[in-house]
């Protein structure tokens, strides 16, 4: 038996354990980051809530918090941005947060005000009508009986269309900016 060969094969095992565990070693460091996520909640004041730990999440708000993971170059930067002593960037979920309640909460606004809009024109035709059937006639006195029942559904019509106004009206001036400013929406968010 070769006397270099006895040596050697401890030597290359030692070598080959000592590879293996190195390359083992540097597949840690390449594994993906644990992923990060974001909890997001509303509170009975209609407050909205962020937080990246679970555990702060009240009990009672679990179940309908909203988990959001977070984009692993956002975390990339904001690492390498902190290590720099840099401030971290906007986050660009908060952004899509606030551009999504903006569109809901001007949404809401258009809606109401394209409801008042149709109640208007709506009850401007009522009243031409109205007034066209009494102006042909001269008074209700010497209207036919079909004018007169036309002109009693007209305005019964006209008392509907005017509660619709003003229900657009009250949701415009007082039911939306009062639910906004509850829920901390910012005044701008109202105007289209």
């Amino acid at each position: 038996m070769n006397l270099r060969a006895v040596f050697t094969v401890p030597a290359i095992l030692l070598l080959l354990s000592a590879a293996a565990f190195a390359a083992t070693a540097g597949d840690d460091e390449k594994e993906e980051p644990k992923k990060s996520y974001l909890y997001e909640w509303t509170d009975e004041k209609g407050d909205v809530h962020i937080s990246d730990d679970a555990g702060s999440v009240p009990e009672q708000y679990r179940q309908k918090v909203r988990k959001t993971e977070v984009r692993k170059s956002e975390g990339e930067n904001r690492n390498s941005r902190a290590r720099e002593g840099a401030p971290p960037p906007e986050r660009g979920y908060r952004r899509d947060a606030e551009e999504a309640g903006k569109a809901e909460w001007q949404g809401r606004i258009r809606e109401w005000k394209e409801k008042l809009s149709r109640a208007e024109k709506r009850y401007q035709d009522l009243d031409e009508e109205w007034k066209t059937l009494y102006g042909r006639w001269g008074g209700a006195a010497y209207a036919p009986p079909d004018t007169k029942t036309r002109v009693k559904e007209i305005q019964q019509e006209m008392e509907t269309v005017k509660k619709e106004q003003d229900e657009a009206r009250n949701m415009l001036e007082s039911v939306i900016p009062e639910e906004a400013r509850k829920a901390g929406v910012p005044p701008g968010w109202l105007r289209e």
